[in-house]
């Protein structure tokens, strides 16, 4: 699942969530201690920021780009070179 801008959003971050939960539960070597889950915690948290605040930038420069006149509504301005 893609969105604008080819930013893959929520959809990368939930198969991350899903893929470390159930890796976590079908292999029984993995202990519960409060290191490791602060270790996910931090390291899915840090996937979501990061996620967060591409999409923020891929859309304030897509602003910019409709701001220049470079793109229109309708698509590429066509008179601006």
């Amino acid at each position: 699942m893609t969105v604008p801008n080819g930013s893959n959003g929520d959809a990368g971050q939930m198969k991350d969530i899903l893929t470390t939960g159930l890796g976590m539960f079908i292999f029984g070597d993995v202990r519960f201690e409060p290191r490791n889950v602060v270790g996910v915690v931090i390291g899915l948290g840090g996937g979501i920021l990061y996620s967060y605040f591409s999409y923020q930038d891929s859309q304030q420069r897509a602003k910019d780009t409709v701001g220049l006149g470079l793109i229109t509504s309708e698509g590429p301005n066509p008179s601006h070179k």
